[in-house]
């Protein structure tokens, strides 16, 4: 009897061991049903509000005498002036802020341009007379800085650059000959 349970055992075993052996897979079955969308987690905390890399330089004036244009490097507020767009403000000795290039008092007008485009870095200021366009000497002490405000570019300020800037400032309403408000809007003051 222990043989015989012995031989049974064994060929159980045998027919497991033939049986659980397979041939190829077949194919994939179709993709199932998509399942129900969880529910969504709680918004996070926001962060704070950035100012689009901007930067802002001021050039004392108060240590010229006598001017009819002025240079200055933009290196000392950007290391790619050319990847910029700028604002430029002069400030009076009562504290006044003109936008520039423009009029001023309606004595004089500026001119301001820069030589970037070329692969320089320098912004020139020339100063002219209202009254007849000929260059103007300004005393020394009638303003007292220069304020650069440096836009970074971005990809909505695509080949146009300054114009685009300026078109998306006053698109959210800020005046753009107004330095506090541009100011405001970037969070310089």
């Amino acid at each position: 009897m222990k043989a015989l349970k012995v031989v049974s055992l064994a060929m159980v075993c045998m027919a497991m061991v033939l049986v659980s052996c397979s041939g190829d897979d077949g194919e994939q079955g179709p993709q199932g049903i998509a399942g129900v969308d969880g529910v969504d987690g709680q918004d996070g905390v926001d962060g704070v509000d950035g100012n689009a890399n901007v930067q802002q330089f001021s050039y004392n004036l108060e240590v010229f005498t006598n001017y009819g244009n002025l240079q200055f490097d933009l290196l000392n507020i950007v290391n790619q002036p050319e990847n910029f767009a700028f604002l430029y403000y002069i400030v009076d000795n009562n504290g006044l802020v003109y936008s520039i290039p423009g009029p001023i008092y309606n004595l004089y007008y500026t001119s301001v341009y820069s030589d970037v485009i070329s692969g320089g870095n320098t912004l020139f200021i020339d100063f002219y007379n209202s009254s007849d366009d000929t260059p103007a000497v300004v005393p020394g002490g009638t303003f007292t800085q220069v304020i650069v405000v440096a836009i970074e570019k971005t990809s909505l300020a695509n080949k146009n650059g300054n114009a685009d800037i300026i078109a998306e400032l006053k698109s959210a309403g800020v005046d753009t000959s107004d330095y506090h408000a541009v100011a405001a809007y970037f969070g310089l003051e």
